[in-house]
C-alpha cells in the first residue's frame, strides 16, 4: 500500500511558487503592485539625488552636507582613538 501513495507523489508535478501565491493569496497583485511602485519611487529618488550631486560639482555644494560630512570624519577620528587606548589598555 505505501508504494501506490510513492507512485502517486511522482506524479504529482508541484505548479511553480508564482502560481501557487497568486492563487492562495487574494493580496498577491496588491502586494507586488506596491512594491513595484516603492522601487520606482526609489529609482526616481536616486536619479534625482544623482542630478543634484552633479549639480553641486560645479563649485556651489550644500553647506548642510559639508556638515554632515565634517561630522562623520569627528566620529570616526573619535573610534579610531578610543580604539587604540582600548588597545594599549589591554596590552598593559
Amino acid at each position: 500500500m505505501k508504494s501506490g501513495v510513492g507512485r502517486r507523489e511522482e506524479s504529482y508535478e508541484e505548479p511553480p511558487p508564482e502560481f501557487i501565491k497568486a492563487h492562495e493569496d487574494p493580496m498577491y497583485d496588491i502586494i507586488q503592485e506596491n512594491k513595484r511602485h516603492k522601487k520606482d519611487i526609489r529609482i526616481q529618488q536616486s536619479k534625482q539625488l544623482l542630478e543634484d550631486s552633479a549639480s553641486d560639482d560645479d563649485g556651489s555644494s550644500s553647506s548642510s552636507s559639508e556638515q554632515k560630512r565634517k561630522k562623520r570624519k569627528r566620529r570616526k577620528k573619535r573610534k579610531h582613538k578610543s580604539s587604540k587606548s582600548n588597545e594599549s589598555s589591554d596590552s598593559e
